[in-house]
């Protein structure tokens, strides 16, 4: 298992580009505002027809969850279209979702 970081250190932990590179499958462990930034970097070319898992959701300044219309998931597909983006390990209830 390999771990993109921005600030990598040690044998397991790569530069993001070069951790997505050399996987077959990516997950993408990051705060949903940040995601679509961090692959605009990584590229196109490397992300290719890799898999994509997003657990991802945005968040607003009060760590509440936004909605805006298209969700992380949407996003990174519309952009990465040779991707294979599966929205997956997250759920997204606002508190008049929990009130009911």
């Amino acid at each position: 298992m390999l771990y993109g970081s921005r600030t990598p250190t040690g044998p397991d932990r790569l530069d993001h580009r070069s951790a997505v590179t050399s996987s077959d499958l990516v997950v993408t462990a990051l705060p949903g505002n940040d995601v679509l930034g961090v692959l605009n970097e990584i590229g196109d070319e490397v992300l290719g027809d890799k898999i994509l898992l997003d657990p991802s959701a945005t968040l607003t300044p009060q760590t509440a969850t936004e909605h805006t219309g298209d969700g992380v998931a949407v996003r990174v597909q519309t952009r990465f279209p040779r991707t294979r983006v599966v929205k997956t390990l997250s759920c997204c209830l606002t508190s008049a979702d929990l009130s009911q």
